[in-house]
């Protein structure tokens, strides 16, 4: 009876530690095919810019939308509808590039009261108005939030006076 009771704990003990092993195998193959999924995912996204920026300059941005800033909206607007998490180096290296394929010059510096003064002037144009500058800063604003600017001023105070 003793025998047998050492071999039933013995056996017992045994299948605990199979179901931990196979408990931790499956927690790593789960692992794997999420970073899997992951890698698949930026491969989707990095597949799709490089489609967006071959046929961009057969999208006539420069006809289609003659000023700047709008045209600039506009390159930013499809850019982020393709990638919209966090950007690493060669996004700002697409970024640049599409800039360059609509003549908009990617290191032009400029100081934000010109920046300003530009919108407003091309707000004033008859192909462009308020109502499509409006449209085109607001394309991908967070959802369900009616004004979220105010969300910008409490994470990055120091950028209001």
């Amino acid at each position: 009876m003793l025998s047998i009771k050492n071999d039933l704990l013995t056996l017992a003990i045994h299948e605990e530690e199979t179901r931990d092993i196979i408990a931790l195998l499956a927690n790593r193959t789960l692992e794997r095919f999420e970073k899997l999924e992951h890698r698949t995912d930026q491969l989707e996204i990095s597949t799709n810019l490089q489609g967006w920026l071959l046929t961009l300059e057969e999208r006539e941005y420069e006809e289609r939308i003659p000023t700047e800033n709008m045209r600039l909206f506009q390159v930013v607007n499809d850019f982020y509808s393709i990638k919209n998490d966090i950007w690493n180096y060669n996004d700002f290296l697409f970024m640049r590039k599409a800039l360059r394929i609509v003549k908009l010059d990617p290191k032009k510096k400029i100081s934000l009261n010109t920046f300003i003064d530009q919108i407003v002037d091309e707000i004033y144009l008859k192909e462009v108005g308020f109502n499509k500058f409006n449209e085109c800063i607001n394309y991908h604003k967070p959802l369900k939030i009616e004004n979220f600017s105010h969300l910008l001023s409490m994470k990055y105070p120091h950028l209001y006076f």
